[in-house]
C-alpha cells in the first residue's frame, strides 16, 4: 500500500501544475491531497498510510473510509462513501452515486 500511495504522489506532483490536479502536502506516512472539480467543489483527502485509511472532506462531511483491495489504482470505501482512483482522475460516491469526479 506504501508503494501505491508513494506512485499516487509522485504522479499527482508531475501534474500539480495543471489547474485542476490535486494540491498536495506530505510528511511521512499522511499524506494530504486538495481536489477541485470543475464546478469549483473542493474533496480534501488525509490518506494515513500506518492505519490504511483515508480521511475525506467534501461538502461538510466528513468520513474515513478504510482501504479495499483494488486490481488497479486505489479503492477506499465506508457504508455511504466510496473514493476510487487512478492516475490523475478520482471519483467520489455517495450512497452509490457520484458527487464528486475530476
Amino acid at each position: 500500500m506504501k508503494k501505491l500511495i508513494f506512485i499516487l504522489v509522485f504522479i499527482c506532483s508531475i501534474y500539480a501544475c495543471e489547474s485542476n490536479e490535486p494540491e498536495i502536502n506530505s510528511s511521512g506516512e499522511i499524506v494530504s491531497l486538495i481536489y477541485t472539480d470543475a464546478k469549483e467543489q473542493q474533496l480534501h483527502l488525509v490518506f494515513d498510510n500506518s492505519k490504511d485509511i483515508v480521511t475525506i472532506t467534501f461538502n461538510g462531511d466528513v468520513a474515513e473510509l478504510p482501504s479495499q483491495k483494488a486490481a488497479s489504482g486505489i479503492w477506499y470505501e465506508n457504508d455511504q462513501y466510496e473514493l476510487r482512483g487512478k492516475g490523475e482522475h478520482i471519483t467520489l460516491y455517495k450512497d452509490k452515486k457520484i458527487v464528486f469526479e475530476n
